[in-house]
């Protein structure tokens, strides 16, 4: 197991405490049972002012090679270093949030494979733990009269429960429309009545297997949430695609919102609530920080890192923010953090350069006064991990000395973000010989 670490401390510390990326305090209301929905077919909400930006591609992991051998699999134990290994109630199980010691999600309809087709939504599911899931009540409303594809995209909590967004998908005409679902606590969802969000037309990608469509994505600050959406033009390899928001105080009603004038300067990088939102604007040797407390006027900022480099993650602290940012293509890895009082001015805390076949923080949340991150941490032996990375956990309270990684509970999979409710944290992962999904699982730190 590796050694902790320190980074080249270059700035001052950070404090944190428990308050959680995008976590509103809120007490949780008990469930009640939703009218059945329809989809709208009326004329789309106006067209606010759009702008244009690199497309967020649908991800859609590589093939695994075929090993030449079939090789025996170990068994393996049930919890190691306090990480649970549990089977999410869904196959495909995305997305996920969590708030108030409670975690909401949804899965895909069952035989459906994601690496190659787009599968629609089965159920909505709601946890305490992040092991045992109840199946939500939804009256049909992630069922369209008109047979198109509902894919989910995004979930979010806020002062007056959860808020998801997905995809409705006409597979004959590739016509994509954005719907909303509100749920009190995420026991019982109902789909929101209102004129379906245009989002442009879905296609294939160019390079590859997958498909490219239109998409919300939500951040909320109290009562008010932000959607910022995409939407796509005809079938082309052109990467720009115009982007567009809504804003709304209780999840039911929306209406246009401004954005910043982005231009053509970059693609969005970060987008989340908290305190305040922010937006993070990336282009080569410079990353525009935008922030507003409404949703509505909004202050730019900037935050200098080195060319070629990319904005990992953000994460909130009671004191500020700290981002993660690493050097792409540079061998060996760079990870450089940063820290802000106020999202606007940032000032660089740390700089490492990782051990050889090391990998910079990909997601982090805040639990308690602790960032946990993931991280590679050199190279997996475990013959069903055709990706090669040995992943793992570690964690940091000022983004300067890290603590030793924990990867013995994540040998042979591949580990790719985290949710925490609070004190839990759930992690996803895919073991690269089974095409199912997994969550680890720890809750005492």
């Amino acid at each position: 197991m590796a050694p902790s670490r320190t980074g080249r401390n270059v700035g001052g510390r950070i404090a944190a405490s428990a308050v959680a990326t995008l976590l509103v305090g809120c007490a949780v209301a008990g469930p009640s049972a939703p009218p059945t929905s329809s989809i709208s077919t009326s004329t789309p909400v106006i067209t606010p002012t759009m702008v244009h930006t690199d497309p967020p591609v649908q991800p859609t992991p590589t093939a695994a090679p075929t090993p030449t051998s079939a090789p025996t699999a170990t068994p393996r134990p049930s919890e190691v270093d306090g990480w649970r290994l549990v089977a999410p109630p869904a196959s495909f199980f995305n997305p996920v949030a969590g708030a108030r010691g409670r975690f909401v999600g949804f899965g895909t309809q069952p035989n459906c494979d994601v690496d190659v087709e787009l599968c629609p939504v089965g159920d909505a599911f709601y946890s305490q733990d992040g092991i045992n899931w109840s199946t939500a009540v939804s009256n049909d409303a992630f069922t369209d009269a008109q047979g198109r594809t509902i894919v989910m995209t995004a979930v979010t909590p806020y002062a007056g429960g959860f808020v998801a967004t997905g995809s409705i998908i006409d597979r004959a005409t590739e016509v994509v429309v954005g719907g909303v679902w509100v749920s009190d606590d995420g026991t019982a969802w109902s789909m929101v009545n209102m004129p379906p969000i245009d989002l442009g037309v879905t296609h294939g990608i160019c390079e590859g297997v997958g498909y490219v469509f239109g998409g919300l994505g939500l951040a909320a600050v109290g009562d008010r949430l932000l959607a910022r959406g995409f939407r796509d033009g005809p079938r082309n390899c052109d990467p720009n695609r115009e982007i567009f928001a809504l804003q709304s105080g209780d999840g039911r009603n929306w209406e246009p919102a401004s954005l910043p004038d982005l231009g053509s300067r970059g693609y969005v990088s970060g987008f989340q609530g908290g305190r305040q939102f922010v937006l993070a604007i990336g282009e080569a040797g410079r990353t525009e920080i935008w922030t507003s407390p409404e949703g509505s006027e909004w202050t730019v900022g900037s935050m200098d890192v080195p060319r070629g480099a990319i904005l990992r993650k953000i994460v909130e602290t009671p004191d500020g923010y700290v981002a993660f940012v690493s050097r792409e293509r540079a061998s060996p890895h760079f990870q450089i953090v940063l820290a802000s009082a106020d999202g606007q001015r940032w000032e660089q805390i740390a700089e490492e350069q990782l051990p050889p076949d090391w990998e910079p923080v990909s997601d982090a949340v805040l639990v308690g006064n602790t960032i946990v991150a993931i991280g590679g941490f050199g190279h997996d032996a475990d013959p069903f991990n055709y990706q090669g990375t040995l992943y793992g956990i570690t964690q940091t309270t000022d983004g300067v000395t890290w603590s030793t990684p924990e990867t013995a509970a994540f040998a042979g999979y591949y580990i790719s973000s985290l949710t925490t409710d609070g004190t839990t944290v759930l992690v996803d992962g895919q073991r690269y010989s089974d095409p199912d999904y997994v969550h680890f699982v720890k809750s005492s730190w």
